[in-house]
């Protein structure tokens, strides 16, 4: 279903494309996550939901962190095919049986 815009923000994270809000700046902290854990997460991972906020529209990644972690964003590809990465957190799956 995101098969086409997967290609284009791997394609611009491959390419050094990537910016990073200040909000994921301070999650990247919190969580104890790195630059290179969303460089894994994006060629890992998978967009699993959209959001559109207007003309605007964010994709949810998730993926795998370096330390095997699972890592989740949100980003949004710009009008200057860069990822623009707004927030980084861990996918948790509860298990409830």
């Amino acid at each position: 279903m995101y098969d086409q815009i997967e290609k284009k923000m791997r394609r611009a994270a491959d390419n050094g494309r990537i910016v990073l809000g200040t909000h994921v700046r301070k999650n990247l902290i919190l969580r104890r996550f790195t630059a290179d854990d969303i460089d894994a997460c994006l060629e890992t991972g998978n967009i699993v939901a959209h959001q559109s906020d207007g003309d605007e529209v964010k994709y949810i990644w998730h993926g795998e962190a370096l330390d095997g972690r699972e890592i989740g964003l949100v980003a949004k590809l710009t009008y200057h095919q860069k990822v623009f990465v707004m927030t980084v957190y861990w996918v948790e799956w509860l298990d409830y049986e």
